[in-house]
């Protein structure tokens, strides 16, 4: 664990009557980015409106080149006052969804023009599975 690093920590948060504090015991800890770079499903990038369709297009495929080949599939939702669409890229388009990818299609398409869709952890999925 570095300074400032954000982490998920797995494990139990107790209250300690004799140190009257609280104490996490930690059983796993995980680096956030390499869980989300391997959790993230799909990268789901809304079209800003009144934007140069040949420009964004342009700068779009800049911006995704690097993180390919990956396993995070890319979306793009339009919507205007005349049409509305959603597709997704073809697998040549799959990414590795990196903290640095994310702040590029943030500058692209705005802080909330990009959502990030993950798989359910594997116990939910587990407890999903095995429920009557």
């Amino acid at each position: 664990i570095v300074k400032d690093a954000v982490v998920i920590i797995e494990g139990s948060l107790r209250f300690d009557e004799f140190s009257d504090a609280w104490r996490l015991a930690a059983k796993r800890v995980l680096d956030f980015d390499r869980q989300r770079e391997s959790q993230a499903q799909t990268l789901t990038l809304i079209w800003p409106p009144n934007s140069n369709p040949d420009d964004m297009l342009a700068r779009l495929a800049t911006a995704l080149t690097p993180w390919r080949p990956g396993n995070c599939s890319v979306a793009v939702r339009y919507a205007s006052q005349a049409a509305r669409a959603a597709l997704e890229l073809g697998p040549d388009w799959r990414v590795r969804p990196s903290r640095q990818l994310l702040e590029e299609l943030e500058v692209l398409f705005g802080i909330d023009g990009l959502r990030v869709g993950y798989a359910p952890p594997a116990a939910a999925v587990a407890a999903l599975l095995s429920a009557p």
